[in-house]
C-alpha cells in the first residue's frame, strides 16, 4: 500500500499550531512514509541490502581491471637465491651480493570469468532476492497500514465511549436534581435520591475509565504511526456504517492468495533458496577465467620496456576437506525449509478468512 508521503511535511506545522487533526487516510500516509513506521524503514533497508548483494554477485561475472605502479630500491644476496658462478674468469670476480639498485614497474591487469555456472546461479538468486525484498516492503506497508487502521478505529471507539459516558453523566445529574426537587415538593422519597446518587457515582467512575481507555488508545495510535507520544490528536473520522458488497468464502480465499504481498515474498524467498542450492551444487564444476596484464618495467622511465602477460586459467575442484559438501547440505536444507514455509503460508492467509466467514454465518432459527 502506497500513500503520498508528502503529507509528512504537514505535521510540523500542525504541531506548532496545536492539536493535530488526523484522518484515517492521513494516519496511514504518515505511517507508511519513508520517515514513518520503524517496520517500513527496516524493510526499506533490507531492500537496499538485497540490491547491494545483487551488485556483489554481478561483479563476479564482469571484468576486473587493476592498475599498479611500483618503484623499489633493493639489494640481493645471489647466493641465497641459488645463483653461484664457479667458472673462474681472469680479472673478474662474480659478486654474490648486488645492489642497491632501483626497479620500476607500471602495469594494468585484467581478468574475466569465462565459464562459472556457480556465479551465474548466485547472480540469479540475488535478483530474485531483490524481488523478495520489494515484496517484503509492500507487505510491511500493508501490515503497518492495517495496524494503524485498527488503532485508529479503537481510538475513535474510545472517543465515542467517552462521549456516551459524558451524556450518561449529564443524564444522571439531571435525574438526581429531579429527585431532589420531587423530595422537596413532597412527591418523592429519599430512596430515589439515594438511587440517583449511586447511579451518578457509577457514571462518574465509568467516565474516568473511558477517559483512561481513550488515552491508552491514543498512545497506541501514536506508537503505530511513529509520532511523538506527547502529540495531541484530533480524530476527524467517525464511526459510521458503510455497506459493502457480499463476498463468498471462495472469492475471499482466491483474492487473499492472489494479492497478499507476504505470500509473494515467501514464493520469491523459496526461489532464492532454490537458486542458491543450485549454485552450491555447481561449485563442483570446473571454472575457466582469462587474465592478462600490460605495462612497462625497468630501472627507470628512460630505460623501461613494455612487457605483457596473457593466459587462460582452468580451476578444477578436487578436494577441500568436505566444505563444499557441507555447504550443499546446508543450502538443500534451507531450500526444503522455505518450501515448508511456502506450503504453510496459504493456510495462514486463508485461516482469518475462514474464521470471519464462519462468524458471519447466522445460526438456524428454530
Amino acid at each position: 500500500m502506497k500513500f503520498p508521503w508528502i503529507l509528512m511535511f504537514w505535521a510540523p506545522a500542525a504541531f506548532a499550531q496545536g492539536p493535530l487533526p488526523l484522518s484515517l487516510e492521513r494516519a496511514m500516509a504518515i505511517a507508511t512514509s519513508p520517515e514513518g513506521s520503524a517496520k517500513v524503514q527496516l524493510a526499506e533497508e533490507a531492500l537496499r541490502q538485497a540490491e547491494g548483494r545483487r551488485g556483489e554477485s554481478r561483479a563476479a561475472l564482469l571484468p576486473n581491471l587493476d592498475g599498479a605502479f611500483t618503484e623499489q630500491n633493493l639489494t640481493r644476496n645471489l647466493a641465497a637465491q641459488g645463483i653461484q658462478v664457479s667458472v673462474p674468469i681472469p680479472g673478474f670476480h662474480f659478486p654474490s651480493f648486488v645492489g642497491p639498485f632501483t626497479t620500476m614497474d607500471a602495469r594494468l591487469s585484467a581478468s574475466q570469468s569465462v565459464f562459472d555456472f556457480s556465479s551465474i546461479r548466485r547472480f540469479q538468486a540475488s535478483k530474485v532476492g531483490v524481488s523478495a525484498a520489494k515484496a517484503d516492503v509492500n507487505g510491511s506497508a500493508e501490515q503497518v497500514a492495517a495496524q494503524v487502521a485498527r488503532a485508529y478505529l479503537a481510538a475513535v471507539r474510545a472517543d465515542a465511549d467517552v462521549e456516551a459516558a459524558k451524556s450518561n453523566l449529564t443524564l444522571s445529574e439531571a435525574v438526581l436534581k429531579q429527585a431532589e426537587n420531587q423530595k422537596a415538593a413532597g412527591t418523592g422519597t429519599g430512596i430515589e435520591i439515594t438511587r440517583a446518587r449511586v447511579q451518578l457515582a457509577n457514571d462518574r467512575q465509568r467516565l474516568l475509565v473511558t477517559e483512561n481507555a481513550r488515552r491508552a488508545a491514543g498512545l497506541q495510535l501514536l506508537r503505530a504511526i511513529g509520532l511523538r507520544l506527547d502529540t495531541d490528536l484530533v480524530l476527524t473520522d467517525k464511526l459510521q456504517y458503510v455497506p459493502v458488497d457480499a463476498v463468498t468464502m471462495e472469492q475471499a480465499k482466491a483474492q487473499a492468495l492472489k494479492t497478499r504481498p507476504d505470500l509473494e515474498a515467501q514464493r520469491e524467498r523459496e526461489s532464492t533458496a532454490r537458486l542458491s542450492a543450485s549454485a552450491t551444487k555447481l561449485e563442483r564444476l570446473p571454472t575457466v577465467a582469462a587474465f592478462g596484464d600490460y605495462g612497462s618495467s625497468g630501472t627507470g622511465f628512460d630505460n623501461s620496456l613494455p612487457t605483457r602477460t596473457i593466459g587462460i586459467s582452468v580451476r578444477v575442484p578436487l578436494f577441500d576437506g568436505g566444505r563444499r559438501d557441507a555447504r550443499r547440505a546446508e543450502s538443500a536444507s534451507q531450500y526444503r525449509a522455505e518450501k515448508v514455509k511456502t506450503n504453510d503460508q496459504p493456510l495462514m492467509a486463508v485461516e482469518p478468512v475462514f474464521v470471519i466467514t464462519m462468524l458471519a454465518v447466522k445460526p438456524p432459527v428454530h
